[in-house]
């Protein structure tokens, strides 16, 4: 080596330790020239590219170093801080990894684990968390660098073991999470990729089978273990319950679900014997059902409730302690319940809710519940890869009792529930007998006898099985052999309960001393009671026992009370009270104990056809008809209920559909007066009146066919007499709407025909019943439109029959007797006796008819039952002085000058409007007839007032306010008068006296639009009737 070239070296090292770089550079490049295999030149040379940035050519240097056959680590360690100090970090952790394993090789432990440092750090500069991840698991006991953790005497210091592992769980985790969400964001967008819940599922189960994040986990757990950290141990152990719950589960694609199954329980187990994870012996209570018989439940359920006074599984824990100790109390049905919404997802949990249900006699909860229930079972099962069996049977088991208990309708669901109980477990004893009792309810009494005969074949002593023998042998009428087996049952158990209910109900059906003597039925009734108190039956029975042969009704009552309290789906208990208090008038108690029992147990057929009546009766229709059709959807052969349905839908109106139901009550019993007569009723209220005098007649023939009682066959009679009248009536009221003015006469002759021998027989209609007053208003309506029709016909008396009339007139008598029951009755009499009296104004039969129709409303008005009733007629009263006042009021009369002689007609009217409106302050009529008086009596304030409040009694009528129009009209006030006219045409838009007052205006004001609504009020008089209450004269 020659001078030259030492000085050169020496300056190029000089240059380099005064970062005199360029000159470095220029000396490196001049010994090389000298000689190129140089290595310690090409360091230097490398170490001036890099201060230089000459990167490509410090990395070409580097490399050749590198290749050398003396190389050593300082090429290296050279290449990696070019590529540190160039920021190219690809590049650099390669350098890194290589620099790692030359130190390793070499046994430079120390700075091996500083080259592994710089990677850590590199990769969490850099962000890459899979990178780190990878790096750290090198360190683990499984990864080929874990001895770098042993280094001593170094800066920064290796982490321990679990130091490592707790930072690659929190690298792991959120590295799963930020996957998942970012393959989600990826995949949601594209084309039939489904519900963003489906996405994310998928997602997670793919991101999840490729984590490591258990077997760090894992990890975790052996070293806390093999270091006796046992703290930090159950710490990450409870970590990797939880983990395995959330990850392993999450699709049904997951491999070897029963491997990963046992490896969680194993996990629970751990958790469990230090009593402080409670979702871990949530898990193990849930899987008991999996798990081998000799499995503790006791003990992980009670240990649950006492450790964890907090956990989602605490209610049902205590639920269970109470179900297995017996407790039939509300509060163990409130645990159960509170338990189930605390935990909805949990199979223990619902089958807690079912089983207390069934305990606690709530049979409709148990069933309600149970498809739930089955369902949550067997979603739980799929998802751990296993089968609940036993909490299917329990599920299975409490159902099929339910069913048994609420009712023998329902026993096919019970024998099929038994039979699959059957299945899972061939020697269940409660199933055997319960398909019995199943069997027996369908009327399978060979099988049921046999599968009961099989139970006390392996166990003669089995007082369950004798019991239900005998409950089959009494539903077959065997009561002397249902005794038999009963008294064996209660032999072998006399603290049974429901063996002393079923004995007292075989003692009843024997009849005679068996009922009466209190030894027999009655005390066995009470033993039932004694033992169980809440057996419904047993109250039942005492009830019948004290309402036929105690002749205690009060107890009767008491204990009807008590068994429907107990089960509101007792029907015979249910009725029986029910029938009690209709008989003493408590309507509210009977509804409320009806409306109970329809909840309770909605096919009570008896329930919903008694509710019905009562609702009827007290005017609640719509809730009748709800009542009616309920009861019809289980017994549609009931006529009763068709008739009652009948009857609901008349009273609000629907009368389509009343005449189609009263026709199914004919069809039923054609033969049933009662049924003709709701056809006719539900005919003429729908205006088919030839179909109404047809089914009169019907019912007429058919009440003479039957033979009723006395009673009962005059009242029937005098029912049809007054309808069929009644529908007369309403056929002259067509006949004159169409012009048709003979038949309005024969039509109301035929009702006057009628009533006639009807209101003879009742003593001249003062008995007071609801009858009379309907047959004085039908001779009152019969009398006026005789009396309307009258002059049209020019007065031909040969079209009336006259003796019918004055047999009428003269029973029609208001005797002196009854005027003294009325001071106001007589004073408005009083007023009207000058007019009623006269005939030398008018042709006598008129004044006939006029007196009869006067009479008629007077007695309606001494029969009424009802304020209601008593306006109605007194407003009719009204009407018939207002009608008579007008006919006398005709041009030929007002020339003779006798206007004067018409005031005590009007001052009737007017007492007759004001008896109404006192009596019914609602009756629009009243007020509507008063506002008519008033206007004639030239009393406009009091007429306006009149007919605005009728038109606020009654909102849905165009009347009060066409009247109120013409009495504007009438007193010049156009504006007024066309605001009600075009009230009057938007309430009642075919209300022809609406267009008419229009119209009127419109010819007053000279418009030309006159012509054109007059033309409209002639179209709609062609097809609708004027009202007759529109009398006000236009002047």
């Amino acid at each position: 080596m020659s001078v030259i070239y030492k000085a050169k070296l020496k300056s190029a090292k000089t240059a380099i330790a005064e970062k005199n770089y360029d000159y470095a550079y220029d000396l490196c490049h001049d010994l090389l020239e000298m000689d190129s295999s140089s290595y310690n030149i090409h360091i230097l040379l490398g170490v001036s590219c890099q201060n230089l940035e000459k990167w490509d050519e410090g990395e070409r240097v580097y490399n050749k170093a590198m290749a050398m056959p003396k190389a050593n680590t300082l090429a290296w360690q050279g290449i990696c801080a070019l590529y540190e100090a160039s920021n190219n970090q690809p590049k650099y952790v390669n350098a890194l990894v290589a620099l790692r394993e030359r130190l390793i090789g070499e046994e430079g432990y120390a700075k091996a684990w500083e080259a592994m440092h710089k990677l850590i750090v590199l990769s969490e500069e850099s962000g890459d968390q899979r990178r780190l991840v990878n790096t750290l698991r090198e360190l683990t006991d499984a990864g080929s660098y874990h001895f770098l953790l042993t280094v001593a005497d170094v800066d920064p210091a290796p982490p321990t073991p679990v130091e490592l592992l707790e930072r690659m769980y929190g690298v792991e985790k959120s590295l799963d999470e930020r996957t998942v969400d970012t393959e989600v964001n990826k995949r949601k967008t594209r084309l039939g990729a489904g519900p963003i819940s489906k996405v994310r599922k998928d997602v997670m189960t793919e991101v999840w089978a490729q984590s490591g994040l258990l077997d760090t986990l894992r990890q975790l757990v052996a070293v806390c273990e093999k270091g006796e950290q046992e703290s930090a141990r159950l710490k990450w152990l409870e970590r990797l319950f939880q983990t395995m719950l959330e990850r392993s589960f999450v699709s049904d694609a997951v491999q070897d679900k029963q491997r990963t199954t046992d490896e969680l329980l194993t996990v629970a187990s751990s958790l469990a014997a230090a009593e402080t994870c409670p979702s871990a012996y949530g898990l193990l209570i849930e899987m008991s059902d999996m798990t081998s018989e000799t499995r503790d439940l006791r003990c992980l359920v009670e240990g649950y409730a006492s450790l964890f006074t907090d956990g989602e599984l605490q209610e049902s824990a205590l639920a269970w302690i109470a179900i297995e100790a017996g407790e039939r109390t509300p509060e163990t049905l409130v645990l159960a319940r509170n338990g189930c919404q605390r935990a909805p997802e949990s199979p223990f949990a619902h089958v807690q809710l079912i089983r207390a249900a069934a305990l606690c006699k709530e049979y409709r909860l148990a069933v309600s519940c149970s498809s739930a229930a089955r369902e949550v079972a067997q979603k739980f099962g799929d998802r751990f890869g296993t089968r609940l069996w036993r909490s299917l049977l329990a599920i299975d088991m409490s159902a099929a009792d339910s069913y048994t208990h609420i009712g023998p309708e329902n026993a096919a669901d019970a024998e099929y529930l038994y039979r699959k109980c059957l299945e899972a477990d061939p020697g269940n004893s409660k199933a055997v007998l319960g398909l019995g009792l199943a069997l027996c309810a369908l009327g399978n009494y060979d099988e049921c006898r046999q599968l009961l005969a099989s139970s006390l074949e392996k166990d003669n002593n089995n007082h369950l099985a004798l019991g239900a023998m005998g409950h089959v042998l009494l539903v077959e009428g065997n009561v002397s052999g249902a005794i038999d087996y009963l008294q064996q049952a209660i032999a072998v158990e006399p603290s049974h309960a429901g063996h002393h209910a079923s004995l007292g109900n075989a003692y009843w059906r024997m009849g005679d001393e068996w009922q009466q003597d209190k030894q027999y039925a009655y005390a066995n009734w009470i033993s039932a009671a004694k033992l169980d108190p809440s057996v419904s039956e047993a109250f039942s029975g005492l009830g019948k026992w004290y309402l036929q042969h105690g002749n205690d009704l009060g107890r009767a009552k008491k204990c009807f009370a008590k068994a429907v309290d107990l089960n509101h789906g007792n029907g015979e208990a249910g009725q029986a009270l029910a029938e009690i208090y209709l008989a003493e008038g408590s309507d509210d108690l009977c509804e409320e104990l009806l409306t109970n029992a329809t909840e309770a147990k909605h096919d009570q057929q008896w329930a919903w056809k008694l509710l019905g009546f009562l609702l009827l009766r007290q005017d609640s229709h719509e809730r009748a008809i709800v009542a009616f059709r309920n009861s019809l959807s289980l017994d549609r052969m009931d006529v009763l209920c068709w008739e009652g349905l009948c009857e609901s839908y008349m009273a609000i109106g629907r009368m389509g559909t009343s005449v189609k139901v009263a026709k199914k009550v004919v069809e039923l019993e054609p033969g049933r007066v009662s049924g003709h007569w709701l056809c006719a009723r539900a005919c003429m209220l729908a205006n088919e009146l030839e179909s109404s005098l047809g089914y009169f007649e019907s019912a007429a023939k058919y009440a003479s066919l039957t033979e009723y009682v006395p009673e009962l066959q005059a009242a029937w009679t005098q029912a049809l007499s007054v309808g069929r009248a009644e529908c007369l009536v309403a056929c002259a009221e067509k006949w004159y709407a169409e012009g048709l003015f003979g038949r309005v006469i024969d039509s109301s002759n035929a009702a006057l025909e009628a009533l006639c021998s009807n209101v003879s027989r009742s003593e001249g209609g003062k008995s007071g019943s609801s009858s009379s007053y309907l047959a004085w208003s039908v001779i009152s309506a019969a009398c006026m439109w005789i009396l309307r029709a009258w002059p049209m016909l020019e007065s031909r008396a040969d079209l009336v029959c006259s003796a019918t009339v004055q047999q009428l007139v003269d029973d029609a008598e208001v005797s002196e007797d009854q005027l003294a029951t009325s001071d106001y009755l007589s004073q408005v009499m009083q007023t009207a006796a000058k007019e009623i009296g006269r005939c030398d104004a008018c042709d006598g039969y008129i004044q006939t008819l006029f007196v009869l129709a006067h009479r008629s409303a007077c007695q309606r008005i001494l029969v009424a039952t009802s304020a209601s009733l008593a306006a109605t007629a007194w407003t009719d009263l009204g009407y018939i002085y207002y009608d008579q006042n007008t006919r006398l009021s005709s041009p030929v009369l007002q020339q003779a000058n006798t206007n004067e002689l018409l005031l005590p007609l009007l001052d009737a009217a007017a007492s007759c409007a004001l008896a109404a409106i006192q009596l019914d302050s609602t009756n629009a009529t009243g007020y509507n007839l008063q506002g008519l008086v008033a206007a004639h009596a030239q009393q406009a304030a009091l007429a306006q007032h009149a007919f605005i409040m009728a038109s606020r009694r009654s909102p849905s009528s165009a009347l009060p306010w066409a009247n109120l129009g013409f009495l504007y009209l009438h007193n010049g006030d156009i504006e007024l008068a066309n605001k009600a006219f075009s009230r009057a045409q938007m309430v009642d838009p075919e209300f022809v006296p609406g267009w008419l007052g229009q119209a009127m205006i419109a010819e007053t004001l000279g418009s030309a639009e006159a012509i054109e609504l007059f033309e409209t009020c002639l179209l709609s008089v062609s097809a609708s009737k004027v009202s007759e209450n529109v009398n006000i004269d236009i002047m």
